[in-house]
Protein backbone atom coordinates (compact mmCIF):
# COMPACT_ATOMS: atom_id res chain seq x y z
CA UNK A 1 0.00 0.00 0.00
CA UNK A 2 1.12 3.44 -0.75
CA UNK A 3 1.10 6.19 2.03
CA UNK A 4 1.09 9.52 1.69
CA UNK A 5 2.15 12.13 4.29
CA UNK A 6 2.50 15.87 4.53
CA UNK A 7 4.23 16.75 7.24
CA UNK A 8 5.73 20.11 7.23
CA UNK A 9 7.48 22.04 10.18
CA UNK A 10 5.05 24.91 10.89
CA UNK A 11 7.40 27.90 10.84
CA UNK A 12 5.32 30.84 11.44
CA UNK A 13 1.38 30.83 12.80
CA UNK A 14 -0.70 32.83 11.03
CA UNK A 15 -1.19 36.57 12.28
CA UNK A 16 -5.10 35.59 12.88
CA UNK A 17 -4.65 33.21 15.74
CA UNK A 18 -6.18 34.53 18.96
CA UNK A 19 -4.75 33.61 22.39
CA UNK A 20 -3.61 29.69 22.22
CA UNK A 21 -6.49 29.36 19.80
CA UNK A 22 -5.66 28.70 15.79
CA UNK A 23 -8.63 30.64 13.31
CA UNK A 24 -8.56 29.90 9.62
CA UNK A 25 -9.45 32.58 6.96
CA UNK A 26 -10.42 30.48 3.42
CA UNK A 27 -13.10 30.49 0.69
CA UNK A 28 -12.84 28.18 -2.48
CA UNK A 29 -15.04 27.03 -4.54
CA UNK A 30 -15.15 23.13 -5.90
CA UNK A 31 -11.52 22.47 -4.89
CA UNK A 32 -9.71 19.24 -4.03
CA UNK A 33 -9.62 18.42 -0.09
CA UNK A 34 -5.92 18.21 -0.52
CA UNK A 35 -5.62 22.06 -1.49
CA UNK A 36 -7.41 22.45 2.03
CA UNK A 37 -5.19 20.31 4.25
CA UNK A 38 -2.16 22.68 2.74
CA UNK A 39 -4.04 26.04 3.58
CA UNK A 40 -5.21 24.73 7.00
CA UNK A 41 -1.26 24.19 7.16
CA UNK A 42 0.31 27.33 6.02
CA UNK A 43 -2.33 29.35 8.24
CA UNK A 44 -2.06 27.03 11.70
CA UNK A 45 0.80 24.97 12.13
CA UNK A 46 -1.32 21.94 11.97
CA UNK A 47 -0.05 18.62 9.70
CA UNK A 48 -2.46 15.76 7.97
CA UNK A 49 -1.42 12.20 8.50
CA UNK A 50 -3.35 10.21 5.84
CA UNK A 51 -3.29 7.64 3.62
CA UNK A 52 -3.64 7.80 -0.71
CA UNK A 53 -6.66 5.15 -0.61
CA UNK A 54 -8.38 7.26 1.99
CA UNK A 55 -8.68 10.45 -0.27
CA UNK A 56 -9.65 8.45 -3.41
CA UNK A 57 -13.25 8.98 -2.37
CA UNK A 58 -13.33 12.49 -1.33
CA UNK A 59 -15.53 15.04 -2.53
CA UNK A 60 -14.19 18.33 -3.88
CA UNK A 61 -15.04 20.65 -1.26
CA UNK A 62 -16.98 24.44 -1.56
CA UNK A 63 -15.99 26.31 1.87
CA UNK A 64 -15.84 29.85 3.23
CA UNK A 65 -14.53 30.85 6.38
CA UNK A 66 -13.23 34.26 8.35
CA UNK A 67 -11.20 33.93 11.55
CA UNK A 68 -13.23 30.55 12.00
CA UNK A 69 -11.62 28.54 14.85
CA UNK A 70 -9.93 25.19 13.09
CA UNK A 71 -12.06 22.53 15.21
CA UNK A 72 -15.53 24.22 13.57
CA UNK A 73 -14.23 24.58 10.44
CA UNK A 74 -12.78 21.24 10.29
CA UNK A 75 -16.47 20.14 11.19
CA UNK A 76 -17.61 21.93 8.22
CA UNK A 77 -14.65 20.46 5.78
CA UNK A 78 -15.74 16.73 6.91
CA UNK A 79 -19.61 17.57 6.75
CA UNK A 80 -20.93 14.82 3.81
CA UNK A 81 -17.26 13.58 3.44
CA UNK A 82 -16.42 9.77 3.52
CA UNK A 83 -14.05 10.73 6.16
CA UNK A 84 -13.15 10.87 9.72
CA UNK A 85 -10.27 13.38 11.88
CA UNK A 86 -8.66 12.96 15.31
CA UNK A 87 -6.70 15.85 16.54
CA UNK A 88 -3.77 14.56 18.74
CA UNK A 89 -0.96 17.70 19.50
CA UNK A 90 -0.99 19.42 16.17
CA UNK A 91 -0.90 16.41 14.16
CA UNK A 92 -4.91 15.24 12.15
CA UNK A 93 -5.11 12.13 11.38
CA UNK A 94 -7.67 11.65 8.81
CA UNK A 95 -9.34 8.12 8.17
CA UNK A 96 -12.21 6.74 6.11
CA UNK A 97 -15.71 5.43 7.22
CA UNK A 98 -16.46 3.52 3.94
CA UNK A 99 -17.95 -0.08 4.81
CA UNK A 100 -16.37 -2.64 2.61
CA UNK A 101 -18.53 -4.82 0.83
CA UNK A 102 -19.24 -8.04 2.04
CA UNK A 103 -17.68 -10.00 -1.32
CA UNK A 104 -15.32 -7.45 -2.01
CA UNK A 105 -11.67 -7.54 -0.88
CA UNK A 106 -9.66 -3.92 -0.50
CA UNK A 107 -6.34 -4.91 0.90
CA UNK A 108 -5.72 -1.82 2.10
CA UNK A 109 -8.75 -1.44 4.46
CA UNK A 110 -7.90 -4.89 5.55
CA UNK A 111 -5.13 -3.28 7.63
CA UNK A 112 -5.32 -2.08 11.15
CA UNK A 113 -3.97 1.62 11.73
CA UNK A 114 -4.22 2.91 14.34
CA UNK A 115 -2.81 6.71 15.64
CA UNK A 116 0.14 6.00 18.22
CA UNK A 117 1.22 9.06 20.05
CA UNK A 118 4.98 9.58 20.64
CA UNK A 119 7.02 11.59 22.92
CA UNK A 120 10.33 12.03 22.25
CA UNK A 121 12.59 13.69 25.00
CA UNK A 122 16.19 14.00 25.66
CA UNK A 123 18.06 12.13 28.51
CA UNK A 124 17.15 14.48 31.48
CA UNK A 125 13.72 14.71 30.11
CA UNK A 126 13.26 17.34 27.91
CA UNK A 127 11.38 17.56 24.89
CA UNK A 128 13.13 17.83 21.57
CA UNK A 129 10.91 19.74 19.52
CA UNK A 130 12.37 19.02 15.54
CA UNK A 131 12.48 15.37 15.90
CA UNK A 132 11.99 13.11 13.24
CA UNK A 133 9.75 10.21 13.32
CA UNK A 134 9.28 7.63 10.49
CA UNK A 135 8.29 4.13 9.85
CA UNK A 136 10.69 3.43 6.90
CA UNK A 137 8.36 0.70 5.28
CA UNK A 138 5.59 3.05 4.55
CA UNK A 139 7.40 5.82 4.07
CA UNK A 140 5.67 7.71 6.36
CA UNK A 141 7.37 10.50 8.44
CA UNK A 142 6.88 13.80 11.08
CA UNK A 143 8.66 16.04 13.27
CA UNK A 144 7.50 17.02 16.75
CA UNK A 145 6.21 19.88 18.08
CA UNK A 146 6.92 22.07 20.60
CA UNK A 147 6.40 20.16 23.07
CA UNK A 148 8.45 16.90 21.28
CA UNK A 149 5.14 14.95 20.57
CA UNK A 150 3.87 13.75 17.38
CA UNK A 151 0.98 11.40 16.48
CA UNK A 152 1.72 8.79 13.85
CA UNK A 153 -0.67 6.02 12.05
CA UNK A 154 0.95 2.74 12.53
CA UNK A 155 -0.01 -0.83 13.09
CA UNK A 156 1.48 -3.84 15.34
CA UNK A 157 5.02 -4.79 13.52
CA UNK A 158 6.12 -1.71 12.35
CA UNK A 159 9.44 -0.30 13.09
CA UNK A 160 9.72 3.32 14.36
CA UNK A 161 12.59 4.90 13.64
CA UNK A 162 13.45 8.42 15.88
CA UNK A 163 16.62 10.31 15.33
CA UNK A 164 17.67 13.89 15.73
CA UNK A 165 20.69 16.15 15.90
CA UNK A 166 23.54 15.17 18.28
CA UNK A 167 21.63 12.08 19.26
CA UNK A 168 22.14 8.16 18.39
CA UNK A 169 19.12 6.94 16.36
CA UNK A 170 16.59 4.78 18.02
CA UNK A 171 14.63 1.95 16.93
CA UNK A 172 11.30 0.44 17.95
CA UNK A 173 8.81 -2.25 16.63
CA UNK A 174 5.41 -1.13 17.42
CA UNK A 175 3.11 -3.89 19.82
CA UNK A 176 -0.77 -4.51 20.02
CA UNK A 177 -0.06 -3.26 23.84
CA UNK A 178 1.46 0.04 22.75
CA UNK A 179 -1.47 1.09 20.10
CA UNK A 180 -3.90 -0.25 22.96
CA UNK A 181 -2.30 1.77 25.50
CA UNK A 182 -3.77 5.41 26.85
CA UNK A 183 -1.29 8.11 26.33
CA UNK A 184 2.15 9.14 24.59
CA UNK A 185 4.89 6.75 24.03
CA UNK A 186 7.88 8.47 25.39
CA UNK A 187 11.07 7.61 23.76
CA UNK A 188 14.11 9.01 25.55
CA UNK A 189 17.44 9.56 23.22
CA UNK A 190 20.81 9.34 24.15
CA UNK A 191 23.05 11.65 23.28
CA UNK A 192 26.30 10.89 20.42
CA UNK A 193 29.72 10.86 21.71
CA UNK A 194 32.37 12.31 19.02
CA UNK A 195 35.47 10.55 19.20
CA UNK A 196 38.38 12.16 17.66
CA UNK A 197 41.14 9.83 16.34
CA UNK A 198 44.42 10.03 18.41
CA UNK A 199 46.98 11.85 15.55
CA UNK A 200 50.43 11.54 16.73
CA UNK A 201 52.76 14.31 16.06
CA UNK A 202 56.62 14.24 15.86
CA UNK A 203 59.65 15.79 14.95
CA UNK A 204 61.99 14.63 12.49
CA UNK A 205 65.78 15.54 14.04
CA UNK A 206 67.35 13.30 11.21
CA UNK A 207 68.24 10.99 13.29
CA UNK A 208 64.97 10.18 15.22
CA UNK A 209 61.66 11.39 15.59
CA UNK A 210 60.51 12.64 18.62
CA UNK A 211 57.49 14.55 20.57
CA UNK A 212 57.27 18.47 20.22
CA UNK A 213 57.53 18.12 23.80
CA UNK A 214 61.07 16.67 24.01
CA UNK A 215 62.23 19.07 21.86
CA UNK A 216 64.22 22.18 22.91
CA UNK A 217 64.49 24.16 20.17
CA UNK A 218 62.18 25.87 17.39
CA UNK A 219 61.29 23.99 14.36
CA UNK A 220 58.85 24.14 11.55
CA UNK A 221 57.27 20.79 9.80
CA UNK A 222 56.09 20.67 6.27
CA UNK A 223 53.91 18.19 5.31
CA UNK A 224 52.80 16.36 1.86
CA UNK A 225 49.69 17.97 1.25
CA UNK A 226 51.16 21.25 2.30
CA UNK A 227 54.09 21.38 0.45
CA UNK A 228 52.22 19.96 -2.54
CA UNK A 229 49.93 22.69 -2.40
CA UNK A 230 51.97 24.93 -4.63
CA UNK A 231 50.44 22.60 -7.80
CA UNK A 232 53.26 23.35 -10.43
CA UNK A 233 56.68 22.91 -8.58
CA UNK A 234 59.80 22.66 -10.59
CA UNK A 235 62.31 22.68 -7.84
CA UNK A 236 62.16 22.60 -4.34
CA UNK A 237 62.46 25.93 -3.30
CA UNK A 238 59.47 26.74 -5.01
CA UNK A 239 57.50 24.41 -2.53
CA UNK A 240 59.05 26.17 0.77
CA UNK A 241 58.02 29.85 -0.90
CA UNK A 242 55.79 31.45 1.91
CA UNK A 243 55.45 28.29 3.85
CA UNK A 244 58.17 28.24 6.80
CA UNK A 245 57.70 30.90 9.28
CA UNK A 246 61.26 33.07 9.01
CA UNK A 247 62.14 31.51 5.84
CA UNK A 248 63.91 34.17 3.36
CA UNK A 249 63.97 33.18 -0.64
CA UNK A 250 64.75 35.27 -3.13
CA UNK A 251 66.77 34.53 -5.82
CA UNK A 252 66.76 37.54 -7.34
CA UNK A 253 69.02 39.54 -4.37
CA UNK A 254 72.61 38.77 -4.50
CA UNK A 255 74.72 38.80 -1.70
CA UNK A 256 78.46 37.50 -2.27
CA UNK A 257 77.23 35.86 -5.62
CA UNK A 258 74.56 34.20 -3.68
CA UNK A 259 70.78 34.49 -3.50
CA UNK A 260 69.26 35.49 -0.31
CA UNK A 261 68.02 32.26 1.68
CA UNK A 262 68.00 32.35 5.31
CA UNK A 263 67.30 30.34 8.22
CA UNK A 264 68.92 31.95 11.03
CA UNK A 265 70.77 34.73 9.36
CA UNK A 266 73.25 35.77 7.76
CA UNK A 267 76.09 33.50 9.77
CA UNK A 268 79.56 34.53 8.17
CA UNK A 269 80.56 36.89 5.66
CA UNK A 270 83.30 35.08 3.24
CA UNK A 271 82.49 31.37 4.55
CA UNK A 272 79.54 28.73 3.26
CA UNK A 273 76.15 30.31 3.63
CA UNK A 274 74.06 27.39 2.48
CA UNK A 275 71.92 25.25 5.23
CA UNK A 276 73.19 21.89 6.20
CA UNK A 277 70.56 19.68 4.21
CA UNK A 278 69.47 16.33 5.87
CA UNK A 279 68.27 13.67 3.38
CA UNK A 280 66.44 10.45 4.58
CA UNK A 281 68.30 10.98 8.15
CA UNK A 282 72.25 11.36 5.82
CA UNK A 283 73.79 14.57 6.15
CA UNK A 284 74.71 15.71 3.03
CA UNK A 285 76.68 18.18 0.52
CA UNK A 286 73.63 19.11 -1.70
CA UNK A 287 72.75 22.27 -2.95
CA UNK A 288 68.79 23.18 -2.86
CA UNK A 289 68.98 22.50 -7.17
CA UNK A 290 69.55 19.08 -6.82
CA UNK A 291 66.33 17.88 -4.41
CA UNK A 292 63.55 16.45 -6.67
CA UNK A 293 60.32 18.30 -4.92
CA UNK A 294 57.91 15.38 -6.35
CA UNK A 295 59.83 12.85 -3.99
CA UNK A 296 59.23 15.22 -0.67
CA UNK A 297 57.03 13.63 2.07
CA UNK A 298 57.81 16.15 4.82
CA UNK A 299 60.31 19.04 5.21
CA UNK A 300 61.37 19.74 9.23
CA UNK A 301 63.52 22.85 9.52
CA UNK A 302 65.32 23.45 12.95
CA UNK A 303 65.83 27.18 13.08
CA UNK A 304 67.97 27.82 15.99
CA UNK A 305 71.10 26.94 18.29
CA UNK A 306 69.59 23.91 19.84
CA UNK A 307 70.33 22.18 16.52
CA UNK A 308 73.59 22.33 17.13
CA UNK A 309 73.32 19.90 20.28
CA UNK A 310 72.55 17.40 16.82
CA UNK A 311 74.65 18.64 13.96
CA UNK A 312 77.44 20.99 15.63
CA UNK A 313 78.76 23.88 13.97
CA UNK A 314 77.15 22.82 10.63
CA UNK A 315 74.09 23.70 11.90
CA UNK A 316 74.82 27.23 12.31
CA UNK A 317 73.33 28.39 9.20
CA UNK A 318 70.29 26.28 9.58
CA UNK A 319 69.11 22.63 9.03
CA UNK A 320 66.63 21.15 6.36
CA UNK A 321 65.54 17.75 7.37
CA UNK A 322 64.10 16.25 4.13
CA UNK A 323 62.35 12.64 4.58
CA UNK A 324 61.77 11.28 1.01
CA UNK A 325 58.33 9.32 -0.07
CA UNK A 326 58.70 5.30 0.47
CA UNK A 327 57.46 2.42 -0.75
CA UNK A 328 54.88 0.44 1.51
CA UNK A 329 54.19 -3.30 1.26
CA UNK A 330 51.44 -4.47 -0.98
CA UNK A 331 50.46 -4.54 -4.56
CA UNK A 332 51.81 -2.17 -7.00
CA UNK A 333 50.61 0.80 -6.73
CA UNK A 334 50.72 3.80 -9.37
CA UNK A 335 50.71 7.39 -8.57
CA UNK A 336 50.44 9.97 -11.77
CA UNK A 337 50.41 13.60 -11.38
CA UNK A 338 50.40 16.13 -13.97
CA UNK A 339 50.06 20.28 -13.70
CA UNK A 340 50.32 22.97 -16.19
CA UNK A 341 51.11 26.94 -14.77
CA UNK A 342 51.14 30.14 -16.60
CA UNK A 343 52.82 33.58 -16.04
CA UNK A 344 52.21 36.69 -17.62
CA UNK A 345 55.11 38.28 -18.88
CA UNK A 346 56.98 40.93 -17.22
CA UNK A 347 55.51 44.33 -17.51
CA UNK A 348 59.00 46.48 -17.42
CA UNK A 349 56.63 49.75 -18.14
CA UNK A 350 56.00 49.86 -14.23
CA UNK A 351 59.91 50.04 -13.85
CA UNK A 352 60.44 53.46 -15.45
CA UNK A 353 61.48 56.00 -13.31
CA UNK A 354 58.73 58.66 -15.45
CA UNK A 355 55.89 57.90 -17.94
CA UNK A 356 57.30 60.11 -20.90
CA UNK A 357 61.35 59.04 -20.32
CA UNK A 358 62.65 59.50 -23.86
CA UNK A 359 60.77 62.87 -24.34
CA UNK A 360 62.36 64.44 -20.98
CA UNK A 361 65.66 62.96 -22.26
CA UNK A 362 64.87 63.82 -25.97
CA UNK A 363 64.25 67.52 -24.17
CA UNK A 364 67.20 67.53 -22.24
CA UNK A 365 69.34 66.94 -25.50
CA UNK A 366 68.16 69.45 -27.18
CA UNK A 367 68.67 72.59 -24.72
CA UNK A 368 71.79 70.93 -23.69
CA UNK A 369 72.92 70.79 -27.56
CA UNK A 370 71.30 74.20 -28.35
CA UNK A 371 74.67 76.12 -28.98
CA UNK A 372 76.91 73.35 -29.98
CA UNK A 373 80.25 74.06 -31.98
CA UNK A 374 79.50 73.92 -35.75
CA UNK A 375 82.35 71.83 -36.27
CA UNK A 376 81.72 69.29 -33.88
CA UNK A 377 79.86 66.96 -36.28
CA UNK A 378 81.87 66.82 -39.09
CA UNK A 379 84.69 65.86 -36.73
CA UNK A 380 82.97 62.76 -35.43
CA UNK A 381 83.83 60.45 -38.75
CA UNK A 382 84.00 60.50 -41.91
CA UNK A 383 80.69 59.40 -42.57
CA UNK A 384 79.17 61.55 -40.21
CA UNK A 385 79.17 60.42 -36.38
CA UNK A 386 79.39 56.52 -37.02
CA UNK A 387 82.06 56.08 -34.09
CA UNK A 388 80.75 58.01 -31.27
CA UNK A 389 77.98 56.61 -28.62
CA UNK A 390 76.38 60.07 -28.16
CA UNK A 391 73.07 60.10 -27.43
CA UNK A 392 70.87 60.09 -30.55
CA UNK A 393 68.95 63.19 -29.22
CA UNK A 394 72.54 64.61 -29.23
CA UNK A 395 73.72 63.79 -32.32
CA UNK A 396 70.93 65.03 -34.14
CA UNK A 397 71.29 68.48 -32.52
CA UNK A 398 74.93 68.28 -33.74
CA UNK A 399 73.91 67.34 -37.25
CA UNK A 400 71.47 70.65 -36.78
CA UNK A 401 73.99 72.60 -36.11
CA UNK A 402 77.18 71.54 -38.34
CA UNK A 403 78.64 74.06 -40.67
CA UNK A 404 78.96 71.69 -43.78
CA UNK A 405 76.19 69.96 -43.98
CA UNK A 406 73.36 70.90 -42.02
CA UNK A 407 69.45 69.64 -41.29
CA UNK A 408 66.84 72.19 -41.64
CA UNK A 409 64.88 73.20 -38.46
CA UNK A 410 61.70 71.09 -39.78
CA UNK A 411 63.90 67.79 -39.84
CA UNK A 412 65.53 68.23 -36.86
CA UNK A 413 62.20 68.56 -35.09
CA UNK A 414 60.60 65.93 -36.96
CA UNK A 415 63.54 63.67 -35.99
CA UNK A 416 63.24 64.37 -32.23
CA UNK A 417 59.20 64.16 -32.02
CA UNK A 418 60.49 60.00 -33.58
CA UNK A 419 63.09 59.65 -31.36
CA UNK A 420 61.06 61.01 -28.33
CA UNK A 421 57.93 59.14 -29.21
CA UNK A 422 59.79 55.85 -28.99
CA UNK A 423 58.50 53.12 -26.47
CA UNK A 424 61.79 50.68 -25.61
CA UNK A 425 59.82 49.06 -23.11
CA UNK A 426 57.09 47.90 -25.35
CA UNK A 427 59.16 46.93 -28.41
CA UNK A 428 61.18 44.76 -25.85
CA UNK A 429 57.63 43.14 -24.47
CA UNK A 430 56.93 42.39 -27.95
CA UNK A 431 59.97 41.14 -29.32
CA UNK A 432 62.22 39.00 -26.95
CA UNK A 433 59.40 38.62 -24.20
CA UNK A 434 56.00 35.82 -24.23
CA UNK A 435 53.46 34.23 -21.10
CA UNK A 436 55.72 31.53 -19.86
CA UNK A 437 54.20 28.28 -19.47
CA UNK A 438 55.66 25.42 -17.11
CA UNK A 439 54.21 21.33 -17.68
CA UNK A 440 55.24 18.53 -15.32
CA UNK A 441 54.30 15.33 -15.25
CA UNK A 442 55.47 12.89 -12.19
CA UNK A 443 54.55 8.93 -12.01
CA UNK A 444 56.14 6.85 -9.34
CA UNK A 445 55.69 3.12 -8.79
CA UNK A 446 55.65 1.22 -5.49
CA UNK A 447 54.83 -1.81 -3.61
CA UNK A 448 56.75 -5.13 -2.24
CA UNK A 449 56.44 -7.62 0.52
CA UNK A 450 57.90 -7.53 4.19
CA UNK A 451 61.18 -8.86 2.78
CA UNK A 452 61.56 -6.41 -0.20
CA UNK A 453 60.15 -3.03 -1.41
CA UNK A 454 60.84 -0.99 -4.73
CA UNK A 455 59.61 2.69 -5.12
CA UNK A 456 60.23 3.93 -8.72
CA UNK A 457 59.97 7.52 -9.99
CA UNK A 458 60.19 9.34 -12.92
CA UNK A 459 59.41 13.09 -13.53
CA UNK A 460 59.37 14.93 -16.59
CA UNK A 461 59.27 18.77 -16.69
CA UNK A 462 58.91 21.14 -19.96
CA UNK A 463 59.31 24.99 -18.75
CA UNK A 464 58.81 27.85 -21.35
CA UNK A 465 60.75 30.47 -20.03
CA UNK A 466 59.45 34.29 -20.43
CA UNK A 467 62.52 35.15 -22.77
CA UNK A 468 61.51 33.99 -26.40
CA UNK A 469 63.46 30.88 -27.18
CA UNK A 470 64.84 30.26 -23.56
CA UNK A 471 63.42 26.78 -23.24
CA UNK A 472 64.61 23.78 -21.08
CA UNK A 473 63.39 19.86 -20.01
CA UNK A 474 64.54 18.13 -17.24
CA UNK A 475 64.09 14.65 -16.82
CA UNK A 476 64.51 12.63 -13.42
CA UNK A 477 63.93 8.86 -12.92
CA UNK A 478 65.25 7.70 -9.50
CA UNK A 479 64.63 4.34 -7.13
Amino acid sequence: MKLTSVLLTALVIHASAIGTAQNVTYSANNVPIEQVFMEIKNQTGYFFLYTESVLKKAKPVTIAANNMPIQQFLEELFENQPLAYTIASRTITVTSTTKVEPNTIHIPDIIALAPFPIKVTDPEGNPLSGATVSIPSKKISGITDAKGEITIEAEAGDVIVVSFIGHQPYRITVTSAMLSASGSYTIALKRAEAELDAVEVTINTGYQHIKPEHSTGSTFTLGRKEYESRINTLNFLDGLQNKIPGLLINNEVQFEGNGLFQIRGISTIKGNRNPLIVLDGYPTELSLDQIDPNDIETVTVLRDAAAATVYGARSSNGVIIIERKKAKAGELRVNFRATTSFRPKEDYSRYRWADNASDIVVEYEKFRNMNALGTVWPGLSGSGGGNRTDNPAALIMLHWRSNTNPISEQERDRQLAELASYNNSSEYSKLFLRTASTQTYNMDMSGGSDRILYFLTANYSHNNAMQVKNDDNIFRISG
